[in-house]
């Protein structure tokens, strides 16, 4: 074997000797989010079987990342370092096999753009699905085309956007005439549907519970140029220049192909090309449009960012074609030094506090979880919204764990809980908590507040507070909503106590209620009362709003109650009231109940004092 032979090995290998040490010792988890949300689910797996059907989760990725996760972030860290290890071997082969020169630069390419190195050391999914984009290629250009096409049907279930790359190959096997092989794009969707249909009751579930389907985004929307703006984020400047050269290289070889001028592999112009485009271009569209809850984040792109390397290489080497330099020192030396540019340029974007180390958010929680551990003992309940802190303090997030927003809205809380307060999440997630409201409610008891920053994001800080012993009076009320916090459909027009009241129907059909989960209801729960006050100001209402008790499992309602306000008297306030027996038999620990009041007509209530109460 020629030393040009084992250069890539050579570099493939110095890239998984860095990351492992990376996963090894550096304790940032990539992201705040989505990255700590797929490895709880992972790490829990086990422990909750039903999680390796949740399709937030992603039922491919949980299922291959549980038994690293299980061991720790460590473990899904290594898992995604062993996986763009692979997809950098598979990128340089695929290279080769489109008969691409010098291919072993596209591994650095790829091995060196900053998110590709910095966010592969989390729990994110977008390597995954990277890794299975390049096999699937990898597999198209060996002409294995029903194994490809077999794994890309896995693709929707590694990221829900991989049924954009399943359409682009399903039109790449149309083109090279492989009709026998497209039912394989079904199978994997078809094996996960029948998995799941014991538990869900649902032979389309793995369509109908994609979290991400539906024409709106609570992130809003953005530029149609949004990506495009950001890719330097993603490849450096110096990547966008040469993924902008290959794709204006991409554009002639296809006119050429179609005038039948040149050679145009359908591999490299379909699921080279067109994948990155229909990816790219899907993803600016999402968030112009604000639709499939697009929060027009950059990362997205690792996913096709092995296409981008292919890309970029196309570009590089069209310029060095063209450079005088070419003929006096040869194409392999000029090819080098431009690349090693691009790499210095690409790594010069990393900062360790910011994309390696613990951020802020994680160090007071890790120090809020060190200090609970000396003075306060064993958790009972928690309430909180930074996932991080599950990892932090050691607390399963599939039991006894809840949102901060139900403290909020005066949910249930029972004595002695533990409320960790963090100064973004609980800021962001399910409505604005901020900390003075938590200090001066009689209910809670705070215990100590912790702060940590750094110049790249800021100060974080972490409050610890803790539920007081009431009398079952209070402690038994889930909901005493007067609605006087100022909204949009929270209005003075008309009001039964104080001086709002929540306006529901037209444009929203649906009140603002609670969902607390069910295991966390004292045992000696015999039902749930919801009592409401209602105006309308109509004579009668085209159909009845109606006061809804459910009790939901992963959205679906396992037992649904509901009280049509009927009869209603106009510009008159009325009291109803709904009473259900408590749900026997919890199948899960997730199981959650719902309250609140729907009204699908155009004609809008108001609504005023809804309470919840359990009674014992």
């Amino acid at each position: 074997m020629k030393l040009r032979d084992h250069f890539p090995i050579f570099l493939c290998a110095i890239f998984a000797i860095i990351m492992l040490c990376l996963a090894v010792f550096a304790d940032g988890t990539g992201d705040d989010g989505d990255s700590v949300g797929h490895y709880l689910i992972a790490h829990y797996a086990f422990k909750h079987p039903y999680l390796l059907l949740d399709h937030w989760g992603k039922p491919v990725f949980t299922l291959l990342a549980a038994p690293f996760a299980y061991w720790g972030f460590t473990g899904i860290k290594l898992f995604n370092v062993a996986l763009a290890t692979a997809t950098l071997w598979l990128t340089y082969r695929s290279a080769c096999l489109l008969n691409i020169p010098s291919a072993w630069a596209a591994i650095l390419l790829l091995a060196t753009s900053p998110m590709y190195v910095s966010l592969n050391l989390s729990g994110l999914t977008e390597p995954l699905l990277g890794f299975t984009l390049m096999l699937s290629l990898y597999w198209a250009l060996c002409g294995r085309w029903a194994w490809a096409a077999v794994l890309m049907s896995f693709a929707p279930l590694v990221r829900s956007e991989g049924i954009i790359m399943l359409g682009v190959f399903a039109i790449y096997l149309l083109v090279k005439r492989r009709y026998a092989v497209l039912p394989y794009l079904a199978l994997g969707q078809a094996l996960y549907s029948v998995v799941g249909y014991p538990y869900y009751g649902d032979w389309l579930w793995v369509f109908r519970r994609i979290p991400y389907a539906t024409l709106s985004s609570g992130y809003g929307s953005g530029q149609l140029n949004h990506f495009a703006a950001h890719l330097h984020e993603l490849i450096g400047n110096l990547g966008v220049f040469w993924l902008l050269l290959g794709l204006l290289s991409g554009f002639i070889r296809s006119v050429l192909y179609i005038l039948r001028r040149s050679l145009f592999l359908a591999e490299e112009c379909w699921l080279v090309y067109g994948g990155f485009v229909a990816f790219f271009v899907a993803h600016s569209l999402f968030w112009y449009w604000g639709i499939f809850v697009s929060a027009g984040l950059v990362r997205v792109l690792l996913s096709v960012i092995p296409l981008i390397a292919i890309i970029s290489l196309r570009g590089i080497q069209g310029f060095t074609a063209r450079l005088p330099a070419l003929r006096v020192y040869g194409k392999t030396p000029v090819l080098l030094i431009l690349c090693l540019i691009t790499v210095l340029e690409s790594l010069s974007r990393l900062r360790w506090e910011r994309d390696f180390a613990a951020t802020p958010a994680h160090k007071t929680l890790i120090e809020a979880a060190q200090w609970t551990k000396q003075h306060y003992g064993a958790i009972k309940t928690a309430f909180y919204d930074a996932m991080y802190s599950s990892v932090a303090f050691g607390i399963d997030p599939f039991t006894q764990t809840h949102s901060l927003r139900q403290v909020k809205v005066g949910g249930y809380i029972e004595d002695h809980s533990l409320l960790i307060w963090d100064s973004f999440f609980a800021r962001t997630q399910n409505g604005l908590i901020e900390l003075d409201a938590l200090k001066q409610d009689p209910r809670l008891s705070l215990l100590k507040c912790f702060e940590q920053g750094n110049k790249y994001i800021g100060k974080r800080e972490v409050c610890l507070f803790e539920r007081k012993a009431v009398p079952d009076s209070v402690r038994n009320i889930l909901l005493d909503d007067q609605f006087e916090t100022a909204s949009p459909l929270r209005d003075t027009l008309y009001a039964h106590s104080g001086q709002r009241s929540l306006r529901v129907g037209n444009p929203d059909a649906f009140s603002s209620g609670i969902e607390p989960m069910l295991a966390t209801f004292p045992p000696d729960c015999k039902a749930i009362r919801a009592t409401v006050w209602v105006y309308s100001p109509n004579p009668k209402p085209a159909a009845p709003p109606k006061l809804v008790l459910t009790y939901d499992n992963f959205w679906q309602s396992i037992q649904w109650s509901d009280l049509p306000l009927k009869d209603l008297e106009p510009n008159t306030w009325q009291r109803f009231e709904l009473e259900v027996p408590m749900l026997k038999d919890i199948p899960l620990n997730i199981d959650r109940l719902k309250a609140f009041v729907w009204n699908p007509t155009d004609q809008p209530v108001w609504i005023d004092d809804f309470r919840v109460e359990l009674l014992r």
